[in-house]
């Protein structure tokens, strides 16, 4: 099934886009799929501790399953002053 991830502010500057679309088994969760988004984008990884996670705009643990079409936000903590 596929899966539409956005990523924000450092992680969009890392990835080099904001939207992409991955592929995952049938029966996924929000950290099986951070795990394939780390694959992909080493770097991401380094935020996983701080990062929030929204499924179809709405904030959400990691043990969330996802269902095919579903969009997932991940969004690193704000700063600046």
């Amino acid at each position: 099934m596929k899966i539409n991830v956005l990523l924000f502010a450092s992680l969009k500057e890392i990835a080099g886009k904001g939207q992409l679309e991955i592929e995952v088994d049938e029966k996924c969760s929000i950290e099986s799929l951070s795990k394939k988004l780390y694959e992909l984008y080493p770097k991401v990884e380094s935020y996983d501790s701080s990062v929030r996670i929204a499924l179809n705009q709405e904030f959400v643990e990691n043990d969330i399953e996802l269902k095919d079409g579903d969009e997932v936000a991940y969004l690193p903590p704000v700063s600046g002053g």
